[in-house]
């Protein structure tokens, strides 16, 4: 099995940087999960910005920028939750409810992408639809 490096310091560190006794392994897995927290927070942010973006121009380039962003909070997401499921030896239901929620993600990226398309923008539909969408998403981390 590799191991890769973290990046993760420990608050243990001597003058030059390197830690004054080797870090345990439930120290290095807290400082992964917080990276990988911090970095779900990240897009999470990046994505509520898109969404202004794109509620105030709702062109299919700002439509684009936003989906990419979706759907690179619905991979770390799900790779997290996959993660954590295995962990603990949860199985089945889990596995449905990721699946459920990110189908249902599509659909109503698909139906926005749709109604751009045809021209169809429609200031309050477009801001409950994202707000729709935002919720599934905090549903699928949460």
């Amino acid at each position: 099995m590799k191991v890769e490096k973290t990046g993760i310091r420990s608050p243990r560190l001597r003058v030059d940087g390197r830690p004054s006794r080797p870090l345990t392994f439930s120290e290095t897995i807290e400082g992964v999960i917080r990276e990988e927290e911090h970095r779900i927070e990240s897009i999470s942010q990046e994505l509520d910005e898109q969404a202004k973006r794109f509620a105030k121009s709702p062109t299919m380039e700002q439509l684009t920028k936003y989906k990419e962003l979706v759907a690179k909070f619905v991979a770390t997401a799900v790779r997290r939750m996959y993660q954590t499921i295995r962990t603990t030896g949860w199985q089945g239901t889990g596995r449905q409810k990721i699946y459920s929620i990110v189908q249902k993600i599509d659909e109503a990226l698909e139906q926005l992408t749709q109604e751009i398309l045809a021209g169809h923008v429609n200031q309050i539909a477009l801001m409950a639809k994202l707000d729709e969408i935002r919720g599934l998403v905090l549903d699928l981390y949460s």
